[in-house]
């Protein structure tokens, strides 16, 4: 499972938006973005994680709850 909570933490302090990180991730906007995090990031893909590492400047292990 995903830590959506740290993924929202460090968007936050990184100064990202919702918009800015679902761009990034290649959505049309922060709608497909929200469920993912709503979802508790079980419909993050591999590639998405690995984005979000990039963007949040984070290791996987950083994000996976064990």
């Amino acid at each position: 499972m995903i830590n959506t909570a740290l993924i929202e933490e460090l968007r936050i302090e990184r100064k990202l938006t919702q918009e800015d990180i679902a761009h990034k991730l290649g959505y049309a906007n922060k709608t497909a973005y929200n469920k993912k995090i709503n979802n508790k990031g079980s419909s993050f893909t591999v590639e998405d994680i690995a984005m979000l590492c990039q963007i949040l400047q984070v290791e996987p292990n950083d994000l996976i709850l064990y």
